[in-house]
């Protein structure tokens, strides 16, 4: 079972048909219901820009991250939409970078898409000799606020 660093970059949604007539939207990002991270509000109803990275710790290609965009309410949060990717997927190719459809949560209908961008990058431990002499670490932070995925 390969282990490394998932960086996740939630780095936009489109369409997002969030029904309130103030709409604050954000994004919980996971792996385990347990330890969920988020993303800031953003008052952009229907195609918010988030562009902030995540990273989690791998040990295993079991399971899938899980992404749920929720409307901020001034008293409690509506569910407007989710989406999950195999964590498999992403290890076996390396890199992730697609449009992911929304499902309903709830009541409230969702049609949008949000653009996820995703990178594996193996443990120093499971690397050849040869790829780990070039590694470069990632940021070692949970989350980087308002930043764009960067070329390596």
């Amino acid at each position: 079972m390969p282990h490394g660093t998932l960086e996740v970059v939630i780095a936009e949604g489109r369409r997002i048909n969030d029904q309130d007539a103030v709409g604050k939207n954000y994004v919980e990002v996971y792996l385990d219901k347990n330890y969920k991270l988020r993303t800031t509000t953003t008052s952009n109803m229907n195609n918010p820009v988030w562009n902030e990275r995540f990273t989690f710790d791998i040990r295993g290609s079991d399971g899938s991250i899980h992404f749920e965009i929720y409307d901020d309410d001034v008293e409690h949060k509506d569910p407007i939409g989710k989406c999950k990717v195999k964590v498999k997927y992403v290890i076996d190719n390396g890199h992730y970078d697609k449009w992911v459809k929304l499902t309903h949560m709830s009541e409230l209908s969702s049609d949008g898409e949000i653009h996820i961008i995703m990178k594996f990058e193996p443990s120093s431990s499971t690397r050849s000799e040869k790829e780990s002499s070039s590694y470069l670490p990632l940021i070692s932070a949970c989350c980087v606020a308002n930043c764009l995925p960067t070329a390596r």
